[in-house]
Parts: C-alpha cells; structure tokens; sequence
C-alpha cells in the first residue's frame, strides 16, 4: 500500500465516529483530492448534500483547495444545499510526509434550523437597524459581532485569503450598517479581517 493511501484510509475510521459524535445535522465527507472524478472515497450515512462515495467535490470545496494550498485547515465556509439548506462547511486538509495535499476531511453542517430561528428572533426583538442611545455595552457588542458575522458568512474565502478589494467590499457593508460609530466596531472588525487600524480607515478613506 502506498503512502497516500495509507494515510487516507487511516481517516476513514473518523468519518464515522464524527458522524456518530456530531448528530443528524452533521455530514462527514473524506475527499481524495487527487481523484477529481471520484474524490469522495468515504461520506457519512447522514448525508445532506445528496454525494455518494465515488462522487465529486462540490464547487465550493473545489474553490476552498484552490485557495488554501498553504493552509492545515478552513472554517465556517457557506454553501447552499439539497432543498436550499444553508450549510457551513468546516476543512482540514491531508497532506504526506513531502507536504503534498492529498486530501480533505469536510464537516459539514446543516445551520437551516438555527438561521431560521435567529431570523424569528430578530424579528420578535424587532432589534433596529439604527441603535438607539440607550442601548447596552453588551447589545451593542452582540450586533456588532452579528453585523460581522453576516457580512463574512456568504464568502468562500477566508479574511486572511481575501484581497484588498474584497475586504473593501466587507468593510463597505459594515460602514452602511453603523459598525464603526459604536464603540469597539472598529477594533472588532480589524481583528476579523486581520489588517491594523491604519489599514481599515486607509479602505474607508478610499470607499467614500
């Protein structure tokens, strides 16, 4: 038995623990990425996308390996689904002793149940797209993480991956919604993109 096999086959054990450990909600999926036809060669009995064992990455697996060649492993990626489940996909990646990629080990979960329930919530709090003075330090803090987390959820690309104009284009959404006249937002969203103060009012500057 070769290398790469030998290090892929020692996942496949995971595929099934993760999917017992994880729950229903949860599909596991182990791609190797040198087979582009017939990648997947172990998925999880829970399966939500609709992929067998044999099939192919989707599009945006294949969009995150070619963007992360460098990294061990991605996070909170977006995808649409079967039936339009909204899914965050999660991806480590293989590599042999040469630091070669070989292959990847997806998480992928279904979040449909739990956006549609923070919709309801929102809808219930009524929160204001404009806060109000008497607003608390800690509303203020949640919405700006919210605010963050919304306009970074539907990319395919990590922060530390994106180019100036991308990050532009976020900084852009946040700056509409009010992020930066709160306290903190700006400190916030410097840590999410991974660029310094200068940096970000340097984009706003050129985005105005």
């Amino acid at each position: 038995m070769d290398e790469k096999r030998a290090i892929l086959n020692s996942f496949i054990p995971l595929v099934d623990f993760l999917s017992q450990v994880l729950g229903s909600y949860c599909e596991i999926v182990l791609h190797d990425v040198t087979e582009a036809q017939e990648s997947i060669i172990a998925i999880s009995d829970k399966n939500m996308t609709g992929r067998k064992k044999g099939g192919t990455m989707s599009p945006v697996a294949q969009k995150v390996l070619e963007l992360n060649q460098d990294q061990n492993y991605v996070i909170n990626n977006m995808e649409k689904a079967l039936q339009g489940k909204d899914i965050r996909s999660n991806t480590y990646f293989i590599k042999d002793s040469g630091g070669r990629m070989i292959g990847m080990l997806c998480v992928n979960i279904d979040i449909s149940a739990p956006l549609a329930l923070r919709k309801m919530l929102e809808d219930l709090i009524a929160f204001p797209a404009a806060l109000e003075p008497s607003a608390t330090s800690s509303n203020l803090e949640d919405y700006v993480l919210l605010i963050i987390n919304e306009a970074l959820r539907d990319s395919p690309i990590s922060p530390v991956r994106m180019t100036p104009d991308e990050k532009k284009a976020v900084i852009k959404q946040l700056n509409e919604k009010g992020v930066f006249r709160i306290k903190g937002g700006v400190s916030e969203v410097c840590l999410h993109l991974r660029i310094s103060e200068a940096t970000l009012y340097r984009y706003l500057k050129d985005i105005k």
